[in-house]
């Protein structure tokens, strides 16, 4: 469900609606699409009737260690925010995300540019089987990941179940976990 709700976040900026009963400001939104394709994406605007005014998508982008970051720190400016789905796509085919030298490098880049830029750049990824005490320990590949992000969202669902728990960590706002459905 990472990347309906990530194109929720991106209608909801787009559009200046709530999300997740939360007030957002309306801006340009980039949405790099990394994982699924076009058409994937068309169905998903047509089924929440969503015609973008203000978001722009790319299905493509360089390699994160190879020409991707430049291209990011180049189109920033003309974004409130960048969602990239997913990180380990944008990383290239070989990236090792249990390298935590290398992803450390990468996704801090990713925080300095947001920072520098005062813009957002929302990043999913994928966890890996299992069950933890806490949730965050499921986010797959090396610790430097989660050392890097201001916030982090984990989605728990079980297969099958329309529901789903939002388990958010931050280092600067007061937080608490959600249901979606």
């Amino acid at each position: 469900g990472k990347s309906f709700l990530l194109l929720q976040l991106a209608q909801a900026i787009d559009t200046g609606a709530l999300f997740l009963g939360r007030a957002t400001n309306r801006q340009n939104v980039l949405y790099l699409a990394l994982e699924d394709g076009e058409r994937r994406i068309h169905e998903r605007m047509h089924s929440r009737k969503w015609q973008p005014t203000r978001a722009s998508f790319a299905f493509g982008l360089l390699p994160l260690t190879d020409g991707g970051m430049d291209q990011i720190e180049a189109t920033i400016g003309d974004y409130g925010v960048i969602v990239i789905d997913t990180l380990r796509a944008a990383c290239g085919p070989d990236a090792d995300e249990n390298d935590n030298a290398k992803m450390g490098g990468i996704v801090q880049r990713l925080a300095d540019v947001a920072h520098k830029e005062s813009r957002a750049i929302v990043v999913s990824h994928h966890t890996r089987k299992g069950d933890s005490e806490d949730a965050f320990e499921l986010i797959r590949g090396a610790g430097a990941i989660r050392a890097a992000y201001d916030l982090g969202i984990v989605i728990q669902r079980k297969t099958g179940e329309a529901e789903a728990v939002l388990k958010v960590e931050s280092r600067d706002i007061e937080a608490e976990d959600m249901t979606i459905r």
